[in-house]
């Protein structure tokens, strides 16, 4: 922008420097028209008009030719997505789940199943979150990476360890294709609906989500990725 305002301002430096060498070059010829008289009034009104036209002319032509050359210079930029919230092509979606179920604080998988509809459509349920993700890697449908797929909404895994007992049960949200996600709500039926900064900072500990710090209870929080297949439902195609 900078560059381009000093284009702006370098072009009207020229143009007002010729116009002022123009005015002079044309008080000079009319005064040696003055002085010698030389010519008839119709052909030193003539002369003038086409000296002055001249001069207008080369006045314009500098300006144009200094327009031309200062150019002002654009610099794209694209902002690279961080590396640990990508978005990439998609196949299509096979199930939309609806995010307004019942969900409570500590029952993230068993939001994420009713949203998905998996016990309606055949699906088996797990225990944990850390469950769900064996089955999907036992059929190859785990996508271990950030590179959450773009206008589909899919289960997002990270692992979370107990305090108490060690045992790492996992958690789970759903990607809503558009970079937030959304997570069981507290004893309703409306999820929050976090972005991946809040998420990490919930996981964390710096962020109370539904009345207290996850990490009064668990631990170890870590992202795993991303599954196109829940609990044996098929929610994205290969």
């Amino acid at each position: 922008m900078v560059i381009a305002l000093l284009g702006v301002a370098t072009g009207t430096s020229v143009a007002v420097a010729q116009h002022s060498h123009a005015t002079h070059v044309a008080k000079q010829t009319h005064k040696t028209h003055k002085v010698t008289k030389k010519f008839a009034k119709k052909e030193s009104s003539s002369s003038s008009s086409s000296s002055e036209s001249s001069i207008s002319s080369e006045v314009q032509s500098s300006v144009v030719a200094s327009s031309a050359t200062v150019q002002p210079k654009t610099q794209a930029s694209a902002a690279a997505a961080p590396a640990t919230q990508q978005t990439v092509a998609s196949g299509t979606q096979l199930v939309t789940p609806n995010v307004y179920v019942y969900g409570a604080p500590g029952l993230c998988l068993g939001y994420v199943d009713s949203a998905f509809g998996v016990a309606g459509r055949g699906g088996s349920l797990s225990y944990s979150a850390r469950s769900a993700v064996d089955k999907a890697s036992a059929i190859g449908a785990m996508h271990n990476d950030a590179n959450f797929p773009a206008g589909k909404m899919v289960p997002v895994f990270w692992n979370l360890t107990g305090n108490d007992d060690g045992v790492n049960y996992g958690h789970i949200a759903i990607w809503d294709g558009n970079g937030g996600f959304y997570w069981e709500g507290n004893h309703t039926s409306t999820p929050n609906h976090l972005s991946y900064a809040e998420v990490q900072a919930v996981l964390n500990g710096q962020m109370e989500l539904n009345g207290a710090h996850i990490t009064d209870t668990f631990h170890g929080a870590s992202l795993i990725g991303w599954s196109d297949n829940l609990e044996g439902v098929q929610i994205l195609s290969k």
